[in-house]
């Protein structure tokens, strides 16, 4: 339910962008590319097992803006390496995802605007278990998709260069060893853009 309410809200807010009126930068139509770095939080969590690990990810975005206002967007990315050590075990989670999504802008002045992700994300993931002393490993991998969304706001310092903040959300649940694991990925990601 949560996650349905999540998606509606942010559909409404596409939505609703689509009918802004533009800002003074009409000119933002067309094609743009994106990198960004991040700090994700992964919350891992599975029967009888849970902890959270922060680490440094990338985002690499290309979209294509209909109107000011609508976008469509495919991108990559890595959100970086969870690692957990107890009993002489450690652990390695890897995911990274391809996304396939929407945008929405809604102008705050002819500089700065806000915005609403929302689409899917098919992610791989990949589960490692290292033994301490001997350190004999066994790796597990999975894949799957899910919904991922995000908010933020961006500045534009002129029509072809662009600053944003945002946070982004996607919950995984993959599945190893016949245990199903919950994987709650959020993040802050800073990233400059170009538009041609």
């Amino acid at each position: 339910m949560k996650k349905l309410v999540q998606f509606t809200s942010l559909a409404s807010i596409l939505a609703a962008s689509a009918f802004a009126t533009a800002s003074a930068n009409e000119n933002l139509e067309g094609f743009s590319v994106q990198a960004g770095v991040g700090v994700f939080t992964q919350d891992l969590s599975a029967p009888g097992f849970a902890n959270e690990e922060s680490g440094t990810g990338i985002n690499l975005r290309a979209s294509y803006n209909f109107t000011p206002s609508i976008a469509a967007d495919v991108s990559y990315a890595d959100f970086g390496e969870y690692e957990h050590s107890e009993a002489g075990l450690n652990e390695t989670f890897n995911t990274s995802a391809f996304k396939v999504g929407a945008t929405g802008f809604y102008p705050i002045s002819d500089s700065v605007q806000l915005f609403g992700r929302v689409g899917v994300a098919f992610w791989d993931t990949e589960f490692a278990i290292t033994e301490s002393g001997s350190g004999e490993s066994l790796s597990f991998s999975d894949t799957g998709n899910s919904i991922y969304w995000g908010l933020g706001g961006e500045y534009a310092f002129n029509e072809n260069l662009t600053i944003a903040i945002e946070v982004v959300f996607l919950d995984i649940e993959p599945t190893f060893l016949n245990t199903e694991f919950e994987n709650s990925i959020s993040g802050t990601l800073a990233s400059i853009k170009y538009s041609f």
